[in-house]
């Protein structure tokens, strides 16, 4: 496997050794860490349930401190941290087996984009750059406690959010609904309902990542072990008569008809009745080669324990692609991201639906890479659909500040090896923000989240369509945010309606417990024709 040089790891790996990041990267994927957050006294979170062991112990005990240093601005020496106890003291020394002035320069790099300022003034005639949105409505949950990941995951369709909270009760999980109030997304609000899976347990960490369609809602599980540990499943819920309102069960617990210890099925996407899954850890082609599976809703709907009706793999699969570790659906066409394959660079994978529908074993229709991709930029990392265009996020890319890429379907169709028709970045871009690490379309936009920049860059559709090099038309950030809060570590977009989520925001002091932010965009800049179409989940969204 091709390693990271101590001194290139980007963002996304801080992620992975924080936790949010499940199979990604085997070598980094079973580290716990005690959060600057948490007293010393209290044990360190368990580590990541998975038998992908670390042969590289001083690498993940520096990343481990680097993931508290990336979340919390590192004082002046002798500063006091109000509201917060203290970070851990890093600078006095480089961790084994790193060179002192490696670790230095991570530092200063770390440092510097921490100060860096966020936002930008909108001015009239545009010289400062693109305006700088805050959100409409905020969202947390009723019950929200210290380290939960509220926002980890977030999906919208229509009037109904969804975001996950990972950590939830001892990490077995859960997701909460927030349905749009009358007077619509504003202020403070809580969910109306909450999910759990009825045989959730501790670790399982339901709620990882979360999908919507229309009165649907797919939930994974990484961790849950139906199939061996850590195999992992996903959980629908369909919208009761009452609507949605209290706690609330699964309908129906997908699984793939092969899963295994370590495959990780969890990634969701969800198009009216079909829903897909991704099982990076799957071992087809080689150990954490990935697959993807697909599930059609039966003629009696879903209820009870269903498998798959078609297994994705690449034609190319090989060991550590991480193929599914993202996945996304529009209609009839589904996206799959595979951020390990080739020196992870990545590249992502395009299936059309067979004339004889989702059946069997199959290999793509197209392959998707960046024209400039690079070794570890972990292109396909996220990946999002709607209609005839694709894009994926690449957060490691250009210096880890981060790209990602739009690739329209050619007139002959999605078929071969193709490159992008436009890339987008940030104009206020700076190393480490991680630019990509989410992404979504709907119509004639684009969000991308910068988890490290705790932002999201909103992109319209040129009049020359996408096409070239393309900065943002918009910033989105918190009124209340911090740097440390994460805002963009996921993102999702349905029609006007924008949501990112913030899993390290505050609710009360120094908790962490996660916050959601719902935007507004005007409805005319959306569609071609000022209407939405008529797959109501023509957007997608993934997370890393």
């Amino acid at each position: 496997m091709t390693r990271h040089p101590l001194t290139l790891l980007g963002p996304l790996a801080i992620l992975r050794a924080l936790g949010k990041v499940e199979v990604a990267r085997p070598e980094l994927v079973s580290v716990g860490h005690v959060p600057p957050d948490e007293p010393e006294s209290e044990p360190p979170r368990a580590p990541l349930r998975t038998g992908r062991a670390s042969p590289a112990a001083p690498a993940l005990a520096m990343l481990a401190v680097l993931s508290a240093v990336a979340a919390h601005p590192i004082p002046a020496a002798g500063a006091e941290i109000v509201g917060r106890s203290p970070a851990p003291e890093v600078a006095a020394g480089a961790p084994e087996g790193l060179p002192p002035e490696a670790w230095e320069a991570m530092l200063r790099r770390i440092r510097a984009d921490r100060s860096a300022p966020r936002g930008r003034p909108h001015v009239a005639d545009g010289t400062d750059g693109a305006p700088a949105l805050t959100e409409d409505a905020k969202l947390t949950a009723s019950d929200a406690a210290q380290n939960d990941d509220l926002g980890a995951s977030v999906a919208v369709s229509g009037i109904t959010v969804v975001v996950g909270a990972f950590r939830d009760d001892d990490d077995s999980g859960s997701a909460y609904v927030f349905v749009r109030p009358v007077g619509g997304w504003t202020g403070a609000l809580t969910e109306n309902a909450k999910l759990t899976a009825s045989d959730g347990v501790a670790g399982d960490r339901f709620g990882r990542r979360v999908a919507i369609s229309g009165d649907t809602v797919v939930a994974g599980a990484p961790f849950d072990d139906e199939n061996g540990n850590s195999s992992g499943s996903a959980y629908v819920f369909v919208r009761p008569v009452g609507g949605w309102t209290g706690a609330l069960t699964e309908d129906a617990k997908l699984t793939a008809s092969d899963g295994a210890e370590d495959d990780a099925f969890a990634s969701v996407a969800i198009s009216g009745d079909t829903v897909v899954a991704g099982a990076e850890g799957d071992d087809d082609s080689g150990s954490a080669s990935g697959s993807a599976y697909v599930f059609v809703r039966p003629v009696g709907g879903w209820t009870g324990s269903l498998t798959e009706d078609a297994k994705l793999g690449a034609s190319d699969g090989a060991a550590d692609q991480s193929f599914g570790s993202s996945v996304a659906i529009s209609g009839d066409t589904v996206v799959a991201g595979a951020l390990g394959d080739d020196g992870f660079s990545g590249s992502a994978y395009v299936f059309v639906r067979p004339v004889g529908g989702w059946a069997g074993s199959l290999t793509e229709n197209a392959k998707l890479t960046a024209s400039d991709g690079a070794a570890n930029e972990v292109f396909g990392t996220s990946t999002a659909i709607s209609g005839n265009v694709v894009v994926a996020g690449a957060p490691d890319a250009d210096g880890f500040s981060g790209s990602a890429y739009v690739f329209a379907r050619p007139v002959g169709g999605w078929a071969g090896s193709l490159t992008e028709n436009a890339k987008l970045t940030a104009s206020d871009g700076v190393a480490m923000e991680s630019f990509g690490t989410s992404t979504a379309i709907s119509g004639n936009v684009v969000v991308a989240g910068a988890v490290f920049g705790s932002s999201a860059y909103l992109f319209v559709k040129p009049v020359g369509g996408w096409v070239g090099s393309l900065t943002e038309d918009a910033e989105l950030i918190a009124s209340d945010g911090d740097p440390a809060d994460q805002l963009g570590f996921s993102i999702a977009i349905s029609g006007n309606t924008v949501v990112a989520g913030a899993p390290s925001d505050d609710v009360n002091p120094g908790d962490a417990s996660g916050s959601a932010y719902v935007f507004s965009v005007p409805p005319s800049e959306i569609f071609d024709d000022g209407f939405e179409s008529g797959d109501t989940s023509a957007w997608s969204q993934t997370v890393p």
